[in-house]
């Protein structure tokens, strides 16, 4: 039978998931949500669901290793009263908290290449560049920078993937709607229109609501940015045609691109900061130029 337990206060108000900051936080508010509608039972909610109530109670159990399925969680939302349009932020929160276990997973075991990375004297200190994207974020919550959009450019491009990696993995209690990461180097045509699908997944959008045509989709990718708060990371960029659709335009939101190319039409048009990382000793932090000799 379910007990309350610390951390479970009941609240008048809904649970958010986009203030849960790891797997264990986004189970604590399943727990809430289960108190928020009325505390039913297993037997109950599996009723509504149609999962059975002893999956459902195993996803409430905050000594699970890892996140419960995203097919389990959409059916227990919905089976709290969650309505389609609140059950994307649980998504949303899940795919970002799932994409931050993989990370961490797949860190763990590249532990060796990641040392020979930071001893490589030809990549410059990655410190020094995450501390530059932390004053371009401040300044662009602060309002002194209009751009949301950072371009960090290399001769390396496992150096500026890398150092976009990192950063990204820090900012999850900052942008509470969601990080999103497409890679548009493999990703199966992840570049352009193909890839806002992904993207739109990633946000929540079920796969029988994505739209078919490259243009709704493009209208419905823009129309959501306008409304939440995320960071997306656009990785091993090549063309700066295929971004264009993929930028949100949301003024919350917040673009990172990497590239081995300069991509100066881009970085020009939309102001972008860019950051150039990889040979050398320094990183240089400068508005984007459209002369190729300030590269």
């Amino acid at each position: 039978m379910y007990e309350r337990q610390h951390g479970d206060e009941l609240d008048f108000t809904r649970p958010d998931p986009a203030l849960a900051r790891t797997g264990a936080d986004f189970i604590v508010y399943l727990r809430r949500l289960k108190l928020w509608a009325g505390d039913p039972s297993f037997r109950e909610l599996q009723r509504r669901s149609g999962v059975p109530a002893s999956t459902l109670s195993d996803a409430l159990n905050r000594k699970l290793a890892r996140l419960p399925r995203l097919d389990v969680i959409r059916a227990f939302v919905s089976a709290c009263g969650v309505g389609l349009a609140d059950q994307a932020r649980w998504v949303a929160t899940w795919r970002a908290l799932r994409l931050e276990e993989a990370a961490t997973t797949e860190s763990a075991s590249a532990r060796p290449s990641t040392t020979a990375f930071h001893r490589d004297p030809r990549v410059v200190d990655r410190d020094h560049a995450i501390a530059r994207l932390d004053a371009v974020l401040r300044e662009h919550r602060a309002g002194r920078r209009r751009s949301p959009l950072v371009l960090i450019t290399g001769t390396s491009t496992a150096a500026a993937s890398a150092t976009a990696r990192s950063w990204m993995r820090r900012q999850s209690a900052t942008f509470p709607d969601g990080r999103l990461y497409l890679d548009l180097r493999s990703a199966a045509g992840g570049a352009g229109h193909a890839g806002l699908s992904m993207l739109l997944r990633q946000l929540g959008v079920l796969e029988d609501e994505i739209p078919v045509t490259p243009d709704a989709r493009a209208g419905l990718y823009r129309s959501i940015s306008r409304e939440r708060t995320f960071l997306v990371l656009l990785d091993n960029a090549t063309d700066a045609d295929h971004l264009r659709p993929l930028l949100p335009e949301g003024p919350a939101c917040y673009t990172l691109i990497t590239s081995t190319a300069p991509l100066f039409t881009l970085a020009s048009r939309h102001d972008a900061v860019q950051l150039s990382v990889g040979r050398g000793d320094q990183v240089r932090g400068d508005r984007a130029s459209t002369d190729p000799r300030s590269a």
